[in-house]
């Protein structure tokens, strides 16, 4: 293995790493993650990764910083070229999930006056948007695989950073720190289409989706899945749709819902309405908080 594949792997975020396989963090302060330690039992979390410089401390052991390949050997008991071949895999199991490498994606901005400048996205970092995540009881592996963090400059020339969720068009769905929702356009739905799937899942929105892989203990979803992203877009959807012998709404328990979930029956879908699983809740992210206490 060459010495710049070595330093690329060195770039896969530990933190990213140590989530991906079920260890997750306990707080966060600054640039430092601390997690309870893998490597033994421990009251207080003394295992302590530095995102700037994508190392870890084992402070109960030693104090000296170390890298993701060292963390690798150590987890799995590997030899150096193990570890890298490992690690290597990692990668190309999830070759669309560029989330995993440390840094940030670059966006050329779009020179429009009418809308808001994307400068760049992110992985989801930020300490108030992973308290909004836990708070809506979602774990920060799927956090990780679905949500990303953008910052745009506005119209008004000032610039934000906000939780986001990409549709198809490369629109986003916005939440703020404050958990305001927006759209950020084009405007569209979001498909995550499963090779053969006869099944569909139609969700109102993201956090109604991420809600039902915890509840079925998903990190991807057995179905194809549709993320409306408004309950307008599903005109927009029902080409979609109607490709799949089955459909399973889990829309909102509200007027909207209702009609939504009408007009899939109307246009003579075969649908199946959930919504009698979550009936005294607002949405199924409502169901699901309520679940976890």
């Amino acid at each position: 293995m060459t010495k710049e594949a070595i330093a690329t792997l060195k770039t896969i975020s530990i933190e990213r790493y140590l989530i991906s396989i079920g260890i997750e963090p306990q707080k966060q302060t600054g640039g430092q993650t601390f997690f309870s330690s893998p490597f033994r039992s421990d009251s207080t979390p003394s295992f302590i990764v530095n995102s700037d410089s994508n190392t870890y401390k084992d402070f109960a052991e030693s104090q000296r910083p170390e890298d993701i390949i060292q963390l690798v050997q150590r987890l799995h008991g590997l030899n150096f070229v193990d570890a890298c071949n490992h690690l290597s895999t990692f990668i190309s199991a999830n070759p669309s999930n560029t989330s995993f490498l440390n840094g940030q994606t670059k966006i050329a901005p779009q020179n429009s006056p009418n809308k808001p400048v994307i400068l760049e996205t992110t992985p989801v970092q930020s300490p108030v948007f992973i308290e909004a995540i836990q708070g809506r009881k979602i774990s920060m592996a799927l956090a990780y695989k679905y949500l990303c963090e953008i910052t745009y400059e506005a119209k008004n020339g000032k610039r934000y950073t906000n939780l986001a969720f990409k549709n198809d068009s490369g629109g986003y769905e916005i939440r703020n720190k404050y958990n305001g929702k927006y759209s950020m356009t084009p405007k569209d739905i979001t498909t995550f289409a499963v090779p053969d799937s006869q099944t569909v899942c139609v969700f109102e929105g993201f956090y109604d989706f991420l809600s039902a892989l915890m509840f079925y203990n998903l990190t991807a979803s057995n179905h194809s899945v549709v993320v409306l992203n408004s309950v307008s877009n599903i005109t927009k959807a029902l080409p979609i749709l109607s490709r799949y012998q089955k459909v399973n709404a889990y829309l909102d328990n509200d007027t909207a819902g209702s009609e939504g979930t009408n007009k899939l029956i109307e246009n003579g879908l075969n649908v199946t309405d959930n919504r009698t699983m979550y009936c005294f809740y607002k949405d199924f992210s409502e169901f699901w908080q309520s679940k976890t206490g």
